[in-house]
């Protein structure tokens, strides 16, 4: 496995600023029931948004992410927040 650690001040050419990597709530399906989870910003490119990023250099270093999508390790609840329900992870 490969790791890159990116300090922020050092590197502004290869992180966008945090306001465009937002996540978002999603409904999703499993074991037949309903819940709620994150999807990250890199699992919902809109075109936009696309266009903005492919100035910074960490989306060269995303493309193996990009390519597949997460199936597992999700933390999924009944509720929109969390911490007022039960929380299990897939």
């Amino acid at each position: 496995m490969h790791f890159q650690v990116f300090l922020i001040k050092d590197n502004k050419d290869v992180l966008p600023p945090k306001k465009l990597l937002k996540s978002r709530t999603v409904k999703t399906l499993w074991k037949g029931e309903e819940y709620f989870t994150q999807e990250y910003w890199y699992e919902f490119i809109e075109p936009k948004l696309a266009k903005q990023l492919q100035k910074y250099k960490i989306v060269e270093c995303l493309k193996e992410t990009l390519a597949k999508p997460i199936k597992s390790g999700r933390f999924l609840t009944k509720g929109i927040k969390p911490i007022f329900g039960p929380t299990i992870k897939n």
